[in-house]
């Protein structure tokens, strides 16, 4: 149980049979939200079936799920200065159900040689009630894949190697329908991959190991909406129909350094990445009207990767230090200023992440991780300004105290530096302030009994881990994080 009427419940349970087992995992919770209007509730059922081989083991994973949440909406600057709890959208909701079943099979052909590999069906329906723009949406998602993959232990050169290769297919669908009355506004998009990869790490000694890998993907899109009339400043506006297709290849390598030492290792690696963009990621919304709109054509991102680093531990003292330099080109983000994904002009992340585990005394650890991040548009009509929403500066710490005996008890506090707000690309608008929360954790374990009480926001700082500018409104738009909030629980483990 918890703040703002917080009640929750889970179990699990296992059991087996020779060869045959079998778990099982059941999740609910609901809570009326902080805020008005923010009411959410989750059921969910997982878990796995499974019968051991004498070579291998055949399983399958499977899961049900069903939730449902009121949407607030996001608060303009004075609705979010004088009352955050309120709701701008006091009355849209939301709920989602669906399923999961993912057969596989792990088989030891040889001493060297291994098979794994999986078969995929997830189903998902969704659907809103944007009762403040007079819309509802309804979608209807499904999936399936296949991810074969093979694993081999040889020698090359007297060297001892690890081989994998495998392939990855996924076909995927989404059909939706927006009702504006009178419009019925049909949406699909369809999207097949295939991929295929390979990774090699030799051991070159037992101090120097070489890792190299590559990737190839191959993407069939289609994606089509129908036409409607919306209204204008001069107005009816006719939005025609649109059906188009898209077939795309992209390929990516990596290869990697690493010296391990005693008590530390160093590693250096480079390589490329891209990504396509997801089927959800090709539907917007017109945020003053509520229809839908597409995103139009995006392109996959993609981009160079370098990084090198260290580590080292001694004793319950350990470190990581790492510096990194990503490059992109047709990176694939939200505009807040449209409210749909667009490819950005190319973009340059780089920074340094560190972190730092050492003991205080005796029961009381310490862990502080700090990342700095440059982010900026390295071309184009933004060139040298910030990338939105991404904070220079990450510091957060924790202490740890107690040894279980008389409980365990830990204190948590992370700062983050202040963002531009999103789709600010000319870094015009202001900077979205930065915040520091606090939470703290006590938990007891007495016989098979485990009591867990836990503060979060324990300062309760208002901050908004997103916000962004509104052109229609001419303000900024800000969607608040929790307030404090304290929570209990007590399991009981049977055996």
């Amino acid at each position: 149980g918890g703040s703002y009427g917080y009640r929750g419940v889970d179990a699990e349970v296992s059991t087996g049979v020779d060869r045959a087992y079998f778990r099982l995992t059941g999740h609910y919770a609901d809570s009326n939200g902080w805020r008005q209007n923010s009411q959410a509730d989750q059921q969910a059922a997982s878990g796995r079936v499974g019968y051991r081989l004498p070579s291998g083991e055949l399983y399958s994973d499977f899961a049900l799920y069903k939730d449902s949440n009121g949407l607030p909406g996001a608060l303009l600057s004075n609705a979010y200065q004088n009352d955050p709890t309120q709701a701008r959208t006091p009355y849209d909701n939301q709920h989602r159900d669906g399923y999961r079943a993912r057969p596989g099979v792990s088989l030891k052909l040889s001493d060297a040689l291994t098979f794994d590999g999986e078969i995929s069906l997830e189903h998902e329906n969704y659907s809103s009630n944007n009762v403040s723009f007079a819309s509802v949406f309804d979608r209807q998602r499904t999936m399936v894949s296949a991810t074969p993959r093979l694993r081999w232990l040889h020698e090359l050169g007297g060297k001892r190697n690890e081989t994998v290769v495998g392939l990855d297919y996924y076909d995927g669908k989404v059909d939706a329908t927006s009702i504006s009355a009178p419009l019925v506004i049909p949406q699909f998009a369809k999207q097949a991959s295939t991929a295929w990869y390979a990774q090699n790490v030799t051991d070159l000694s037992d101090r120097w190991f070489v890792t190299l890998g590559a990737r190839e993907q191959h993407v069939n899109q289609h994606a089509g909406q129908g036409a409607y009339v919306t209204s204008g400043g001069a107005g009816p506006i006719t939005v025609p129909a649109l059906d188009g297709s898209a077939a795309r290849n992209r390929t990516a390598w990596d290869a990697g350094l690493v010296f391990q030492g005693a008590g530390w290792r160093a590693f250096a690696k480079a390589g490329s990445v891209f990504r396509f963009a997801n089927t959800d990621e090709l539907f917007g919304f017109d945020p003053n009207t509520g229809n839908p709109v597409f995103a139009g054509e995006l392109a996959p991102q993609h981009g160079r990767i370098g990084e090198i680093g260290a580590s080292f531990a001694a004793g319950a003292l350990a470190g990581r230090l790492s510096a990194y330099r990503l490059d992109m080109t047709d990176e694939i983000d939200f505009d807040g200023n449209t409210f749909v994904n667009v490819n950005l002009p190319p973009t340059r992340r780089q920074g340094v992440e560190t972190e730092v585990d050492y003991p205080i005394v005796a029961r009381l650890k310490a862990h502080v991780a700090y990342t700095f991040t440059d982010a900026r548009f390295r071309a184009g009509p933004d060139a040298g300004h910030e990338i939105p929403l991404v904070a220079r500066n990450k510091v957060s710490a924790q202490l740890v105290s107690g040894n279980g005996r008389f409980g365990t008890y830990t204190v948590a506090a992370t700062t983050v530096g202040s963002r531009r707000y999103s789709g600010d690309f000319a870094n015009s608008l202001g900077t979205l302030a930065g915040y520091t929360t606090v939470d703290a954790q006590g938990r007891w374990m007495i016989q098979r009994w485990t009591v867990t009480m836990r503060v979060i926001n324990a300062l309760d700082r208002r901050y908004a881990p997103f916000a962004g500018y509104s052109t229609f409104f001419n303000d900024h738009y800000y969607y608040p994080a929790d307030a404090r909030s304290l929570f209990a629980s007590v399991r009981y483990d049977f055996r």
